[in-house]
């Protein structure tokens, strides 16, 4: 398997020390937890691949940007990936 951009050590007690801190700051409403996702993607020129955690962040109303500075701040990925879905 080819190594990965995440940390050596990145387990779900930081997956939930993270939503827990932005639940409690208020940017999210929600954290859905999802361990065991297989992705694939490109990493400075090789294609990668290994098993991450998903988390979803449901947002109360429309502080997506307070809530993406938060989350790279606090996230260790040197590039998270951020996606939003608008629900009605």
């Amino acid at each position: 398997m080819a190594s990965s951009p995440r940390p050596a050590v990145y387990t779900n007690t930081d997956l939930q020390r993270i939503s827990n801190e932005l639940i409690d700051g208020k940017f999210a409403a929600c954290a859905n937890i999802l361990a065991g996702v297989e992705s694939i993607y490109p990493w400075k020129g090789k294609i990668e691949n290994g098993r991450e955690t998903l988390v979803l962040f449901k947002l109360s109303e429309d502080p997506q940007s307070a809530f993406q500075e938060k989350l790279r701040l606090l996230h260790p990925y040197e590039i998270p990936v951020l996606h939003s879905i608008d629900f009605m």
